[in-house]
């Protein structure tokens, strides 16, 4: 059940960037109403589970006895466990995938990036940029907020 719960905040948070960047604006809003009443906070549970699940793969790592200490609690979110609620959510990742969604958000980025970059007087390079350990990505990659936010996301 985690897996659908992960999916629904994955939903919600594409369909608010569909919003908040003009992406399909005739249903977008639609869609971010109706994830997000089953997501709420998406961003924080899709981080948490991150976090989570470093932590237990440290905890396997270093002790079998000790995976019982970390409850997979996020049932608590789920509502009904029933097969419905899956085959919604796998509807809507599909609808997700059919419009290209992720695609038309990343293109959304880059190109309010662009300008921005171009106002700033920055040189706009094409080489690439790798991050040394003591830089972060925001650091290293120069991002603003939402991308790095999505760059977590997708991380976690």
């Amino acid at each position: 059940m985690e897996e659908v719960i992960l999916k629904r905040c994955w939903l919600s948070r594409y369909w608010n960037l569909c919003v908040q960047h003009d992406i399909h604006p005739e249903f977008a809003g639609q869609k971010y109403e109706f994830w997000s009443s089953l997501a709420p906070l998406p961003l924080e549970v899709v981080l948490s589970a991150g976090q989570k699940a470093k932590e237990e793969n440290t905890v396997d790592k270093a002790d079998p006895d000790e995976r019982d200490r970390f409850p997979r609690d996020m049932n608590n979110l789920s509502g009904e466990g029933n097969i419905e609620s899956m085959l919604l959510v796998e509807k809507g990742m599909r609808e997700l995938a059919l419009l290209k969604v992720e695609d038309a958000v990343i293109f959304a980025m880059a190109q309010h990036r662009r300008p921005n970059l171009l106002k700033s007087g920055q040189p706009v390079s094409d080489d690439l940029k790798i991050p040394t350990e003591s830089q972060n990505l925001l650091e290293a990659f120069e991002l603003n907020q939402e991308e790095y936010e999505d760059v977590l996301f997708k991380q976690a």
